[in-house]
C-alpha cells in the first residue's frame, strides 16, 4: 500500500513542460520561410529550362530525372509529409506546387516527343501524376443530318 502512496506522490510532483519556447507549440520550429514557395518551384523549372536547351541527341545520352517533391524534401532536409502540410496551411506553397506539377506535366511530354521516354512509360506517368485520362466519349455537336440525293439516270 506504501508504494502505491509513494507512485501517487511521485506522479503529483512531476513538473508540466516548458512551454515558452518556440510560442508555446510543442516540436521542433518550422523551416518554412517565404522564400519556400519560390524554391520549390524554381527546383522544377531549372530542370524544364535544362531540357529545353539540350538537343535531343544530348536528352537521350544523358539521364533525365524529373524534379519531383522528394528530390526537393531530401535536398532541403524536410520531411515529405511536411511539404504537403504546407501545401494546406500556406495559399502561396499550394500555389507553387500547383505550377510545379504543372511544369513537371510539360516535361514530361517533352521527354516522351523527343524519344527519351518510351511514349508508354510518359503516358503512364501523366496519367498516374497529372490527372491526365483517356477520353471515352465523343462529342457530337450538330446531330441533324441532311442527305440529298442526285437523280439516277438508268438509261445510261
Amino acid at each position: 500500500m506504501a508504494a502505491r502512496k509513494k507512485a501517487a506522490k511521485k506522479t503529483a510532483k512531476r513538473k508540466p513542460p516548458n512551454r515558452g519556447v518556440n510560442n508555446g507549440k510543442m516540436g521542433a520550429p518550422t523551416k518554412y520561410t517565404k522564400q519556400m514557395p519560390a524554391n520549390f518551384l524554381a527546383h522544377y523549372q531549372s530542370a524544364y529550362d535544362e531540357c529545353n536547351e539540350l538537343t535531343t541527341e544530348e536528352l537521350k545520352a544523358k539521364l533525365i530525372k524529373l524534379p519531383s517533391v522528394v528530390t526537393f524534401s531530401s535536398q532541403h532536409d524536410i520531411c515529405q509529409a511536411t511539404l504537403y502540410l504546407w501545401r494546406d496551411k500556406y495559399p502561396e506553397f499550394k500555389v507553387a506546387m500547383e505550377q510545379a506539377n504543372k511544369i513537371a506535366a510539360e516535361m514530361t511530354k517533352l521527354l516522351a516527343i523527343n524519344n527519351v521516354w518510351n511514349p508508354n512509360f510518359s503516358t503512364f506517368v501523366l496519367k498516374s501524376c497529372h490527372g491526365y485520362v483517356d477520353k471515352t466519349t465523343v462529342e457530337v455537336e450538330d446531330t441533324s443530318i441532311h442527305l440529298t440525293f442526285d437523280a439516277i439516270d438508268e438509261e445510261a
